[in-house]
């Protein structure tokens, strides 16, 4: 339990849908455009990744594979990743990831006291999912 924010869309589905097919042209013209500059220039090992515009390292390594073209100050990879940055995204919350979550319980008040004329001695349970933390011992 607790508060959370959140963002709501409301969205007409046939509206919704031009600007998913309007979204995927222009990003497939772009793709093709930076092939077509790489066969002019003969570069023809250029590999254009969609998986590099999800970091920010990624984008630059993007962009220095890129230079070659003369295009750097376009900012295409800015571009791409924004047009994509709905997928990149959902692509990304999909993905599971190994973290570590620090927990610090700042205030208390209105603790009950246990002990006769004695203060409370609080401590953090804490429910992930089907596992359980209990720092009872280390209060």
């Amino acid at each position: 339990m607790g508060k959370f924010k959140a963002v709501i869309e409301v969205e007409v589905k046939e509206e919704k849908l031009h600007y998913m097919q309007e979204k995927e042209e222009l990003f497939n013209e772009l793709q093709e455009g930076l092939k077509k500059l790489a066969r002019v220039r003969d570069m023809n090992d250029f590999e254009f990744d969609l998986n590099k515009l999800e970091t920010i390292e990624g984008r630059e390594d993007l962009e220095e594979e890129m230079e070659p073209f003369g295009i750097r100050h376009l900012g295409i990879t800015k571009v791409l990743a924004d047009i994509q940055s709905d997928v990149i995204l959902q692509r990304m919350l999909l993905q599971e990831k190994k973290c570590i979550v620090r927990v610090y319980m700042i205030n208390g008040y209105d603790l009950a006291s246990r002990d006769v004329g004695g203060f409370s001695d609080p401590y953090l349970k804490l429910c992930v999912g089907d596992e359980a933390y209990n720092e009872r011992d280390i209060y």
